[in-house]
């Protein structure tokens, strides 16, 4: 679960990472334009960056800041709430 009181932005209007520094980060998709938005925006200071995947991590290994969890099921209020893979939490 993560708690966030955010904005909503789709990929095609990301155009720098400066706008995001000192900001927790969800990106909800695994292609290569979460992967690339992610590292930018925690190179160019976000406090950290939670990409949410639909069926497959990317599989990276990820600097610490950077994490991947699964698909978001919901939000209630500011609040994420992810898919259970294996009975377990993640």
């Amino acid at each position: 679960m993560i708690t966030s009181p955010g904005a909503v932005m789709h990929a095609h209007d990301f155009r720098g990472a400066d706008q995001f520094v000192d900001q927790k980060l969800l990106l909800i998709g695994s292609s290569y334009s979460a992967e690339d938005i992610a590292v930018q925006c925690f190179k160019h200071g976000s406090k950290s960056v939670t990409i949410s995947y639909r069926t497959n991590p990317i599989g990276t290994k990820w600097p610490n800041g950077i994490k991947e969890k699964p698909l978001v099921t919901h939000f209630e209020g500011n609040t994420a709430f992810f898919k259970r893979w294996n009975n377990r939490r993640v």
